[in-house]
């Protein structure tokens, strides 16, 4: 792991950079990044996304699914309910954010 081994490379350097004890936490940088620009939507295509809306949309403001296509004035999220999955087609002016999503 990476923080494994930078921990290593501290812990051996001397004088210690950090002398008093500390919890060392590395994360991938843009695993959950914001989607801003249409540049951010088109390369989420295929990715696993958290969107959120101004209104609800059946009954609810938050999706979370994969980015099956993008259009110009709406896109369509593959969404998994329970057991089963399903489009769910999001008008683009009702998206009040949207971001990249770890998947559970």
């Amino acid at each position: 792991m990476v923080s494994e081994a930078l921990s290593e490379k501290l812990d051996a350097m001397d004088p210690d950079p950090i002398p008093q004890q500390y919890f060392l936490e590395v994360s991938s940088p843009g695993a959950e990044r914001p989607l801003k620009h249409e540049t951010d939507y088109e390369q989420a295509v295929g990715d696993y996304i958290h969107v959120s809306l101004f209104k609800k949309l059946d009954g609810k403001k938050v999706f979370e699914g994969t980015l099956k296509e993008l259009l110009p004035d709406q896109l369509t999220l593959t969404v998994k309910d329970k057991s089963r999955k399903f489009d769910q087609v999001i008008d683009r002016q009702l998206i009040a954010s949207a971001r990249l999503a770890i998947e559970f």
